[in-house]
């Protein structure tokens, strides 16, 4: 039996619903994924860089070129209709932009909550447990950011996504 297990950070629940209460809300006409395909392991190395200084101009345009032409939004007809979706990586990354703006500018936009929620949610969501070394418990850098990361390959990801647009 497949458990789907729902964790509410707020008051520290979980919730588990069993296979009949989740397939109450399932649709199998209702695309899961917008890349059908593999996403094949890539490296990714992560470490401090001079690119996306969420202060200057060239690092917003570096943010804004993270997303796809069509944006974050993708457009598909399954069912005889078109129906509007996001594509989670998508959405994480504008989200991120709209807290990188709302931190330049000194403003709060009405979807910084949603933003910081939404991360929050999909941070606890993929569970990343890769041990990170500590360079020193006193130091303002506590996390040594230079190692390789196994990734999914972001790329097919970006392509279905152009093709989606580019296909209307």
């Amino acid at each position: 039996m497949m458990v789907l297990i729902i964790v509410n950070m707020i008051t520290g629940y979980l919730v588990f619903l069993g296979d009949s209460q989740k397939q109450a809300k399932y649709s199998p006409q209702r695309p899961q994924t917008l890349y059908q395909g593999e996403m094949r392991p890539v490296k990714m190395y992560i470490q401090n860089t001079i690119h996306y200084n969420p202060q200057t101009s060239l690092g917003a345009a570096q943010f804004s070129r993270l997303l796809p032409a069509g944006g974050h939004l993708v457009h598909l007809n399954t069912t005889g209709e078109d129906v509007t979706y996001t594509v989670a990586m998508f959405h994480q990354l504008r989200c991120l932009d709209i807290i990188r703006n709302d931190y330049v500018s000194g403003t709060s936009s009405p979807l910084l909550r949603h933003c910081f929620n939404y991360l929050r949610q999909s941070i606890l969501c993929l569970s990343d447990t890769r041990l990170e070394s500590v360079r020193s418990p006193l130091a303002p850098t506590l996390v040594s950011l230079s190692s390789d990361h196994v990734c999914r390959d972001w790329t097919s990801l970006y392509a279905a996504a152009e093709m989606v647009y580019n296909s209307k």
